[in-house]
């Protein structure tokens, strides 16, 4: 489609593309947006290792280790660029971007995406209050908010006093390409698979704790790296699973492992809209979920594209009874790609900046 009308500059700042669900869903989004509509400018801080290829206009690098010691630099840029649209991710870089508008007063429409369950994952920090304070504080700034589940748009308006009309949900996105069905034929086991970082907050311990009650012979994929992974590894000796459950480190290509696995495993405790859940979905993987705060709920359908259960006992019992062979896998790849292909995201994102 071609158009002589004037392009919509949009600035991402994205501090880093070196991993994590934010990142990877930024970079969806800058690759598919409409380069006939848009002019995309992406702006991160040092980077060292890049995990998610993306394709911009420009990219700006501004060669400095913290989002904090940005504020020149950026400063710099919208400056010299003057995009119609600042949009931001991640809580702390959001909070950052308003409450520096109070000082340096940017003359563009502020635009954030948030990621998480901001209440919840605030107490993961110390001096959790004041953080709450300066979110509270600096997302007075923004025109709109973008979330990805109705339990973080709750937690906004309930926790932050965000008025309903600065939020907007549009859920993560998918990408097709890695529809693919499971390659069950490969093996004579079970295979079980989770994506993560591994941190607390992940849940990996329980899921670990549920398959110590599982009888029958498997193999389990703990797929991704993190601070917990010696104590998760350990736990794995003691409870004598070092030939069921292995660790395979962080990759880019999640993917290739979900593609050969029966049923997905989710502990987390709490999630802003999982990313995994989803690819698990566009490869025709059911996931088996503990019940939790935030957008998993809200993806997983009983019976459809997987199952939520209450505690390890349950969560083992349904692996035991392998209820994953009464699912379709066509499917669930059909279900997912209807509600979150890329496409039908971008499309979305795009409205908002073309303030349809």
């Amino acid at each position: 489609m071609k158009t002589n009308c004037k392009k919509v500059k949009v600035l991402f700042f994205v501090p880093s593309f070196n991993g994590g669900g934010a990142e990877k869903v930024m970079s969806l989004l800058i690759n598919k947006f409409n380069r006939e509509l848009f002019e995309v400018i992406v702006v991160t801080l040092k980077q060292t290792a890049v995990a998610y290829n993306v394709s911009a206009d420009k990219f700006i690098e501004l060669k400095v280790n913290r989002v904090l010691f940005s504020i020149f630099g950026l400063y710099r840029v919208l400056k010299d660029e003057k995009p119609d649209f600042l949009f931001s991710t991640l809580t702390y870089v959001n909070t950052y971007i308003g409450l520096l508008d109070y000082i340096i007063r940017f003359k563009t429409e502020l635009i954030a995406r948030e990621s998480t369950i901001p209440s919840i994952n605030s107490k993961q920090r110390r001096l959790g209050f004041l953080y709450n304070l300066l979110m509270l504080v600096g997302y007075r700034r923004f025109r709109l908010i973008i979330c990805q589940s109705e339990s973080m748009k709750r937690d906004l308006m309930e926790n932050f006093y965000i008025s309903n009309d600065k939020i907007k949900i549009i859920n993560n996105p998918v990408v097709k390409e890695i529809h693919n069905l499971p390659l069950r034929q490969q093996y004579d086991v079970p295979i079980f698979v989770t994506v993560a970082m591994l941190r607390k907050e992940k849940g990996i311990d329980r899921i670990i704790d549920a398959l110590a009650l599982v009888t029958c012979d498997f193999k389990y994929f703990i797929v991704g790296d993190g601070c917990e992974r010696v104590l998760l590894e350990n736990k794995v000796n003691e409870l004598q699973l070092t030939d069921k459950i292995l660790f395979t480190g962080f990759t880019n290509k999640p993917h290739q492992y979900l593609n050969m696995a029966d049923v997905y495993l989710h502990g987390s405790y709490y999630e802003g809209f999982p990313n995994v859940v989803l690819e698990a979905g566009i490869c025709g993987i059911p996931s088996l979920v503990f019940d939790s705060i935030g957008g998993t709920n809200e993806i997983i359908k009983n019976g459809l594209n997987g199952f939520i259960v209450n505690d390890i006992y349950s969560f083992s019992n349904k692996l035991i009874n392998k209820f994953w062979v009464e699912y379709d896998n066509f499917e669930i790849v059909r279900h997912t790609n209807s509600l979150y292909n890329l496409e039908f995201i971008t499309e979305k994102y795009q409205n908002i900046f073309l303030n349809k």
